[in-house]
């Protein structure tokens, strides 16, 4: 079967019952096409380099359904080489027009920004491709290599402190475009806490990390893990499991679980035959033979069963329901939240954010709700009535629910901004910091995973290109656009750049530069660079941050205790004495 033919009878087993997201585009042209109610309207599309295929489907029908249609595209005159992946998009849309007989045009727009006020990034980005060197001195760009993420981070953070306590920028001004978002927003999220850094990330956040969703998922965990400490203990630290009487919802009492918890671990408490039963030994423990004239104590068994007993009814509810269809165990997951006063702890909980004019936090927490219950009404659709057993409807459960995920609205308007090349591209901003600068990261390199090979690349592209439709890019075309995004990212650097790299990762394998870094020392040569990996970090990075300064201080004191203290550290010192949350730690 050809890779059509495969894909057709896919379309066929799901088109009549089920949607996939991906083709919401193109339902989309299809209702642009098929009503008027756009027949008045003028469409402006501004900041795209490149369409997906059926965004190129989308422009199609408003050409024939609207007013007009406007879109800007970068691009210089000559368009060789970094801009001609822009120069393919104008070619397509032109023939779109061409051929769905629209009359189209271009306007050049030839004036220079002005909005770059640093000669040094103006020069760079003009001379990206011919890497001509520059006559003057480099004085708003810096490299810095450090020793590793961490290292890099507080490099970072360091910087910023010193732009806004010295050069009077706001942290809003200010933005960091990430290599691997992933491996540094948990560093970041410490450093620049530590700091006091407000910044914001619109990275999409997976549901299953949430402690709602943990609490919901610990209904199979306990289960399958027949009672395990850990997992009974996890479920009832989560925060979302709730006690409700005629005054109304409340958390459960951390006190009543640290009761528990005490019980439980002295005793040696585990599985479903244990906590099924009732606890009526009260001094004796499992460590009576080991630990000799121990303090006897008396629990108060009475209340230790009564939590014991409220406890496990969700649970024996859950397990009492015999039904093995998507619908009886959805329905019975269902009742488990019911249960636990899920949706009412979270009313609750909405209801002191909203108090507090935490109102992002808030819609959070709703949207939590809403996407268990939407992945619930998934899977009793897609499923059937077919039978299944609890196990693996936890599976399929787990794996719905870690497909969704959380954006983020920021909190505030004044926060650096951190984002990746691909993904939230900055608008200008006063200084610009690219970290994680690493060879295959920034630009990013094609994976070479490809299911076509290039003879099959090639053969499709001709059959296609009588039918005016063509092939993704291919490896080449892929780091063409990396590189043109990378571009992008620089130019909205209007006074200050900031390109950093860690010498090794976190295993602690070396780690090679950036060909962007190679590039730009060609092009300045006396570009500022520096490292702490050989290097010692200056006293002024050191104590930016109040918190790590005063451990920073610490250890300069502790390094020279043998001798005399420098003067400086010995200043430090005296300072932090005068701080009442640090004076009293300074002879730990």
């Amino acid at each position: 079967l050809s890779i059509n033919e495969i894909y057709e009878k896919y379309l066929g087993q799901f088109s009549d019952d089920f949607t996939d997201s991906d083709d919401n585009m193109t339902r989309l042209a299809e209702l642009i096409s098929s009503g008027g109610i756009f027949k008045n309207t003028y469409f402006y599309i501004d900041n795209y380099d490149n369409f997906m295929p059926q965004h190129f489907k989308i422009i199609q029908a408003l050409l024939l359904n609207s007013r007009g249609v406007y879109i800007t595209l970068g691009m210089p005159e000559d368009t060789a080489g970094l801009f001609e992946p822009v120069q393919q998009t104008k070619n397509r849309l032109f023939a779109i027009a061409h051929n769905a007989g629209v009359p189209c045009g271009s306007i050049s727009l030839t004036e220079k920004p002005d909005y770059i006020k640093s000669p040094d990034i103006r020069y760079l980005l003009a001379n990206w491709e011919s890497g001509k060197k520059y006559a003057d001195s480099c004085e708003n760009i810096e490299i810095f290599t450090a020793r590793d993420i961490y290292s890099e981070s507080e490099h970072t953070a360091a910087k910023i402190i010193s732009l806004v306590r010295d050069k009077k920028l706001r942290f809003r001004d200010i933005s960091i475009v990430c290599g691997d978002i992933s491996g540094y927003l948990h560093i970041i999220t410490s450093v620049f806490a530590d700091y006091g850094i407000p910044f914001f990330t619109d990275e999409k956040i997976n549901v299953t990390m949430h402690p709602i969703v943990k609490t919901v998922l610990s209904l199979f965990d306990v289960i399958q893990e027949n009672w395990s400490y850990n997992s009974v203990f996890t479920y009832l630290r989560s925060g979302y499991v709730y006690d409700k009487d005629e005054t109304g919802v409340s958390p459960v009492n951390p006190e009543d679980i640290d009761l528990l918890d005490t019980y439980v671990t002295a005793h040696g408490i585990k599985g479903k035959k244990a906590w099924f039963s009732d606890w009526t030994e009260s001094g004796e423990t499992i460590f009576d033979d080991v630990i000799e004239n121990r303090n006897t104590e008396e629990y108060d068994l009475e209340k230790l069963n009564s939590l014991r007993k409220k406890i496990i009814a969700p649970f024996a509810a859950f397990m009492e329901n015999k039904g093995r269809t998507s619908s009886a165990i959805a329905s019975a997951v269902y009742d488990f939240m019911c249960r636990i006063n899920l949706y009412d702890g979270i009313v609750y909980e909405c209801g002191k954010l909203d108090g507090l004019g935490m109102r992002n936090e808030s819609q959070q927490i709703k949207q939590i709700w809403n996407t268990i219950s939407e992945v619930l009404n998934q899977l009793v659709i897609t499923m059937g009535k077919g039978s299944i057993s609890r196990e693996n409807f936890a599976l399929y459960f787990k794996s719905g629910l870690s497909a969704c995920e959380l954006s983020i609205i920021p909190p505030g308007l004044d926060r650096v901004s951190l984002g990746t090349v691909s993904r939230n591209s900055p608008s200008r901003v006063r200084a610009l910091f690219i970290i994680g600068c690493s060879y295959g990261v920034i630009p990013a390199s094609a994976s070479g995973q490809s299911l076509l090979t290039p003879l099959d690349r090639s053969l499709l592209g001709t059959s296609l290109e009588k039918k005016n439709k063509e092939l993704a890019p291919d490896d080449a075309g892929s780091n063409a656009l990396e590189r043109l995004k990378l571009y992008g990212i620089v130019s909205t650097a209007q006074e200050k750049l900031y390109i950093s790299f860690p010498a090794s990762d976190t295993e602690g394998n070396a780690v090679a530069p950036s060909t962007f870094i190679s590039d730009v020392k060609n092009i300045f040569p006396d570009v500022k660079c520096s490292d702490n990996v050989i290097s010692k970090p200056s006293a002024e990075e050191l104590l930016s941050s109040q918190k790590r300064g005063f451990y920073y201080m610490l250890s300069k004191l502790s390094e020279s205790s043998r001798e005399k203290p420098e003067k400086l550290w010995s200043r430090v010192y005296e300072l932090y004495s005068l701080i009442p949350e640090y004076s009293g730690k300074q002879s730990l």
